[in-house]
């Protein structure tokens, strides 16, 4: 065998066990006699042990062999390619310059090795390491041995490998941290730029790989780096901080850290120092102590505590006052985490609020919360937080707390109070609610559970007569048991009875033991009780009775049910009071009622007058005041009018205003003479056929020149009246001029006027009226209606003259015919608004009769 042609082989496979085959293959090959000797097919088999494609050719080119491997690899099988040429067969591109090369030197003992772009039978490529040897014997060349690898993930491998070791190199060389490896014999075997850059900058010199360390350190730093060094080497790591000096007289403080290197078999074979430049830190450290020095000055003698905290919550500083307020050493808590301290309940708020004030630096936070005393107590101090983590000079955040223990207190107190007062007025309305003594004490006993948070509640009434404690209410009631009301404690001479009898409240602090003097009045359950006498005028009515579980009662519970049991005692008696006077009176109840409800009206009553007096007084001052503002207002002008004809115009405002002025006040004299009953009547015999016409005359022109219509219709067969006649010219002359500002052009106005006489009726009031009726063609909204009559009120949008008004008119025709004993009614609908007015019409006699005044 060729020895070249075993190293190849050697090389190629990967499999031992083939590997030992390929002597005996190759023998076979060279040596035709043994080669005859030798079966094929045992040749074959033993060459496809080989874990390689083994490729054998003629001098040609041409495959004479395709083993098991290869036709894995090419997807060809051995039958497809023998006697192919075997660039047509395996190689992706022809190659002829490696054929020249083998066919020149093939009488030469030559091996061709190199990486190929090759292809499988489906025309995939890929990149295969291939080996070419030469195959001789005797008799010279026989042809040629090809052994391929597929090196694909072979080479990616190795692409990745390279990046990846770049880009560790590139991180090595980037870091701000200055790296040096360092062997057993102090020899530099590795470093980083910024490591030489320091080396450049302090000593003046580059590192050099396989130099000493030696040679770069001085004699007070050879020292300390031997005795970190060799702990290093001894498996520890180690950090110091070093001051080193340049040879210019310069000083750098670094933080070096010494780590051992070790192999695959966990073995120390070096030392890696890692060292970063600090004096940045330490520049600031010397800041921050001068810092401290200043704020412990100011905070010494501070009556609060002021604390510093790292962003963690852990504390830097505090202040000696807390030794005062929260019962600690300073230097017991400095280390510790300030949320240790807090109430459990009080953290999750406190860590939020710290949390927030992380976010806003510079912006103090106030909150309240309760931090542990060194006695055990909790203590509620005040504090405001301020996020100076960025202040060169605190890099910290400062908390001031301040004691409030007496201030919560306080409050709590005065809530407790307010409490007690809220419940007690609450009790006190309910308990006045109710006259059924039976529901009172029911609904007492239960309130009485729910304000005082007792287990239970009992009301018992003394009977002095029978010598019997009754109970009459209880809360809660007893579940699976038989209750305990209707139950007759008997009444004997003990402390507790005698006690109540003389109206003391008697305190049990545990029935647990079987009291028997607690048992001889039914407190059959553990707990601390309190009784308290249920009395009025010094005369007892029964005790109040609650259980408290196993709590002590204390003096302000029992001034809380001293109090109620007070309010409770009146209810009763009120109850007992309600109870007798409707046995004496059986309708004395519906008559109570009936004036409460009178009451009630009266004062609902007094209430709406006192609304419409005030809404009254309102409209009247705006509505004397416009009249003088436009007065004032045209003398204003008059004052620099330029002409004449402009002063004219000011006058006939002013004129008009005045006018109105006088209007309003007349109409509000009237209303108030008319509500008083002071308005002078005047009785006079008025015959309407020839009166009404007078009346209606002065109203022909206006409706001429507002194109309305009017039609007045008079019944034939109106009587000779005795009335009053300015009051009876003052309605109609309002409805009508109502009618007229209302109405729009082109429409309709009618006046009816008639006389019903009923001589069946017993009464004149009830027989003869006389019946004013004005209609328009306008229609009033439903909803605006029942206001027509009010003082002031005009409906909204229905002017369409834009004449304007006091909103009085109505409000005085109401009045006026109220004062004649008549009524007023109207009707929209349809388009049209129809006022109704009844007068009742009585002979004189019975006007004399009635009303003695002079008749005209």
């Amino acid at each position: 065998m060729i020895p070249e042609q075993m190293q190849i082989l050697r090389e190629s496979c990967i499999d031992d066990i083939a590997l030992k085959l390929l002597p005996n293959i190759l023998s076979a090959i060279e040596t035709r006699s043994e080669r005859t000797q030798m079966p094929i097919s045992f040749q074959a088999a033993l060459l496809d042990q080989v874990c390689n494609a083994v490729i054998a050719t003629d001098v040609e080119g041409k495959i004479i062999y395709w083993n098991r491997f290869a036709h894995t690899l090419f997807q060809w099988t051995a039958e497809e390619v023998i006697g192919k040429h075997i660039y047509n067969v395996i190689m992706a591109k022809d190659i002829p310059q490696l054929a020249e090369a083998i066919l020149v030197n093939r009488d030469q003992a030559t091996v061709w090795q190199g990486s190929f772009v090759t292809k499988r039978k489906d025309d995939t490529q890929f990149v295969a390491d291939i080996t070419h040897a030469v195959i001789r014997d005797v008799d010279g060349l026989k042809g040629f041995l090809s052994v391929c690898v597929d090196t694909t993930d072979r080479r990616r491998s190795e692409v990745a490998l390279k990046q990846s070791a770049a880009n560790l190199k590139a991180i090595f060389n980037s870091s701000l941290q200055a790296v040096v490896m360092i062997d057993w014999d102090y020899q530099i075997q590795a470093f980083n730029k910024t490591a030489n850059d320091w080396a450049l900058k302090i000593y003046h010199k580059n590192l050099n790989e396989y130099n000493s360390i030696n040679d770069f350190l001085i004699a007070d730093e050879i020292y300390d780096f031997h005795r970190a060094f060799n702990a290093a080497i001894k498996g520890k790591s180690l950090k110091i901080e070093k001051l080193f000096k340049g040879i210019k007289g310069d000083s750098y403080w670094f933080e070096i850290n010494y780590c051992p290197v070790l192999d695959d078999a966990r073995q120390v074979i070096g030392v890696c120092q890692v060292a970063l430049n600090i004096d940045q830190q330490k520049k600031a450290i010397d800041e921050l102590a001068k810092s401290e020095e200043r704020f412990r000055s100011l905070v010494q003698n501070s009556s609060d505590i002021i604390t510093v905290l790292e962003a963690d919550g852990s504390i830097r500083y505090v202040s000696p006052s807390v030794k005062l307020i929260l019962g600690y050493q300073p230097e017991e808590l400095v280390g510790k985490n300030v949320f240790d301290y807090i109430h459990p309940q009080d953290q999750s708020n406190a860590k939020s609020e710290f949390a927030e004030r992380l976010k806003q630096p510079g912006v103090v936070g106030l909150t309240e919360i309760r931090l542990h005393h060194g006695s055990g107590k909790w203590i509620d101090v005040e504090v405001a937080v301020n996020n100076l983590l960025q202040e060169a000079s605190t890099k910290g955040v400062v908390v001031n707390c301040r004691d409030i223990s007496e201030r919560k207190q306080a409050e709590i107190v005065l809530k407790q109070q307010t409490i007690r007062e809220q419940a007690l007025h609450r009790f006190t309305r309910m308990m006045r609610s109710y006259l059924d003594l039976e529901t009172i004490c029911a609904i007492a006993a239960q309130e009485i559970t729910l304000i005082l948070q007792v287990e239970r509640v009992e009301i018992q009434q003394y009977l002095p007569y029978e010598q019997v404690w009754l109970i009459v209410a209880e809360y809660p009631q007893q579940t699976g048991q038989l209750n305990s009301l209707g139950v007759q404690v008997p009444d004997v001479d003990y402390e507790i009875s005698t006690k109540l009898k003389q109206l003391q409240v008697v305190k049990i602090q545990n029935t647990d033991n079987k009291d028997t003097e607690a048992s001889q009045i039914n407190l059959r359950y553990q707990g601390a009780w309190l009784l308290v006498p249920l009395h009025f005028q010094q005369h007892l009515w029964g005790s109040l009775s609650l259980c408290n579980g196993i709590e002590e009662w204390q003096q302000s519970q029992v001034e809380l049910v001293s109090a109620i049991a007070d309010q409770l005692a009146i209810a009763i008696q009120q109850a007992q009071l309600y109870q007798q006077s409707s046995a004496i009176n059986a309708d004395l109840e519906s008559q109570v009622q009936e004036r409460t409800a009178q009451l009630e009206q009266k004062i609902e009553e007094l209430e709406q007058l006192n609304i419409l007096k005030d809404d009254f007084l309102s409209t009247v001052s705006h509505e004397l005041r416009t009249p003088l503002s436009n007065m004032k207002m045209a003398i204003q002008m008059l004052k620099i009018a330029p002409t004449s004809e402009r002063r004219q115009r000011y006058l006939e405002i002013l004129e008009s205003e005045c006018a109105r002025e006088t209007e309003l006040i007349n109409d509000l004299l009237d209303l108030q003479r008319l509500e008083v009953a002071s308005y002078s009547i005047s009785l006079d015999k008025i015959n309407l056929l020839e009166w009404i016409p007078t009346i209606v005359t002065p109203f022909y022109s206006r409706i001429q020149q507002h194109q309305q219509n009017l039609k007045v219709d008079l019944s034939p067969d109106l009587p000779i009246i005795v009335s009053d006649r300015t009051s009876l010219g003052r309605i109609i002359s309002e409805l009508l001029h109502n009618a007229c500002k209302y109405t729009p052009p082109g429409d309709q106005i009618v006046f009816n006027v008639s006389y019903t006489a009923n001589y069946s009726s017993k009464t004149v009031e009830q027989s003869n009226l006389i019946i004013f009726t004005i209609s328009n063609q306008v229609e009033i909204p439903a909803s605006e209606l029942p206001r027509i009559f009010d003082k002031f009120y005009r409906v909204p949008n229905a002017d369409p003259w834009k004449q304007g008004g006091t909103g009085l008119g109505l409000a005085l025709v109401q009045k006026l015919i109220e004062q004649m004993e008549g009524t007023i009614q109207v009707e929209s609908s349809g388009g049209w608004t129809t006022f109704m007015v009844q007068i009742p019409h009585r002979p004189s006699e019975h006007l004399r009769s009635a009303n003695p005044r002079m008749l005209t």
